[in-house]
């Protein structure tokens, strides 16, 4: 704090300090140059050095030029790309967001970010919310599939790439992409995969109604004979009403098997594995008894899945028939079909195999694309086994693989 008194003295005081430093200074560097040579040098070392610093500052301000260029390059690239990007902190408060972004998330760019990410989701939370822990713990980039919240009435599907910079960073970025137009082609695809087996659906409900049918036209034939020889007692009568309901709630069970095959799945529920399984033969069997194939079902472990059922059966489905077809096709002798349910790694495990004599090589990785087949045009769509991967990988979350074993091929579906 400064004191009160005579400014001169003061300022005195500051200059004898200087001075002394001064002094101080000269004893520990080389003397003043003496001499008009020495000066001269001095005075050119000293323009030399000005000219380096100049040179040396337009450098700087070129390279802050360019790095201003870049940086309004990146930021708009960042902006106007037609991806959403998105970054998030651990806690999965929205940080940044670009024009794309924003817009799937419908709102404007000032109004989302410190705002979480999850108020922005349609049920997926809780699996977002582990597949961001996976990303911010792995420190690799992740992929998966979610719905968003949307004002139109049909649901926003996205497919979300999610990676951390470097590992310790407590950001993480993400790229959205849109993909409702390739879900929506996917549901068609179910669709035409469904129709394509309806003719089969109603041979089998003609196969399966046909044998109750006439029993229970036998059944009505004994009645009126036995009351014709005077033998329609009440016992009888109520053994043959008896008979008759459970063949008239088979044929109604059967109606409704086909039915809800055909009926989409509203929301995931808890199913057994195994009554899928049994329904999806059930529906195979005209198919595969025509075919005289043997189906051997192997349950090692009961197994439940939360998912679409009926997606599920019509995955099952698919690859059964194509293993029929397969059987038919080789003219295989003794053919056998397989079905092992179990459980591996706390998941839930399907291996449905036959003895066709497996898949050759170099079309194996091609069996799922869309419209590949080996039937020709007159027998086969080619979307059987690419709707079952889709309704397995995408729909249900699972996987669904394929691979050579001795004799035949087994296909895996894991959930």
């Amino acid at each position: 704090m400064r004191k009160n008194g005579n400014p001169s003295s003061e300022a005195r005081i500051l200059r004898h300090r200087a001075e002394h430093h001064l002094t101080q200074d000269k004893a520990k560097t080389e003397p003043y140059p003496a001499t008009a040579e020495e000066i001269q040098r001095l005075y050119h070392e000293l323009q030399v050095h000005q000219i380096e610093l100049e040179l040396q500052n337009e450098d700087l301000q070129h390279t802050k030029a360019e790095t201003d260029n870049a940086l309004a390059r990146f930021t708009g690239l960042f902006d106007f790309a037609p991806v959403g990007y998105i970054t998030l902190d651990h806690k999965g408060t929205i940080l940044a967001v670009n024009f794309a972004g924003a817009a799937l998330l419908g709102d404007v760019r000032s109004q989302l970010i410190g705002r979480p990410f999850k108020y922005f989701l349609s049920n997926d939370s809780l699996r977002f919310f582990g597949f961001l822990d996976k990303a911010f713990a792995d420190q690799e980039k992740k992929t998966g599939e979610f719905t968003l919240k949307s004002a139109e009435e049909t649901p926003l599907f996205v497919r979300i790439e999610a990676q951390v910079p470097s590992p310790g960073d407590d950001e993480c970025h993400l790229a959205i992409i849109d993909i409702t137009e390739l879900r929506q082609k996917d549901f068609l695809l179910i669709a035409q995969n469904r129709l394509a087996a309806m003719g089969e659906m109603i041979d089998n409900i003609a196969h399966q109604w046909r044998t109750p049918l006439n029993t229970l036209g036998l059944s009505i034939q004994q009645l009126l004979l036995s009351r014709e020889h005077g033998e329609l007692s009440r016992e009888f009568l109520e053994e043959s009403v008896g008979k008759s309901m459970e063949l008239i709630n088979h044929m109604s069970q059967t109606v409704d098997d086909f039915r809800n095959f055909f009926n989409p799945d509203k929301k995931k529920v808890d199913f057994k594995v195994h009554d899928i399984v049994v329904k999806a033969l059930s529906l195979l069997e005209r198919h595969s008894t025509s075919q005289k194939v043997a189906i051997n079902v192997i349950e090692n472990n009961g197994s439940h899945i939360t998912g679409y059922p009926n997606e599920f059966l019509q995955a099952v489905f698919n690859i059964l028939v194509n293993a029929v077809d397969a059987l038919t096709e080789r003219k295989t002798l003794d053919p056998k079909i397989t079905v092992t349910i179990g459980v591996e790694e706390k998941k839930a495990v399907v291996a449905i195999a036959d003895n066709a004599g497996g898949i050759p090589e170099e079309i194996i990785n091609r069996i799922f694309a869309p419209h590949f087949t080996t039937k020709g045009p007159a027998k086969g769509t080619g979307i059987g086994l690419y709707m079952s991967k889709a309704i397995i990988e995408k729909n249900i979350g699972g996987t669904l693989t394929v691979r050579n074993i001795p004799g035949g091929v087994e296909f895996r579906i894991k959930i």
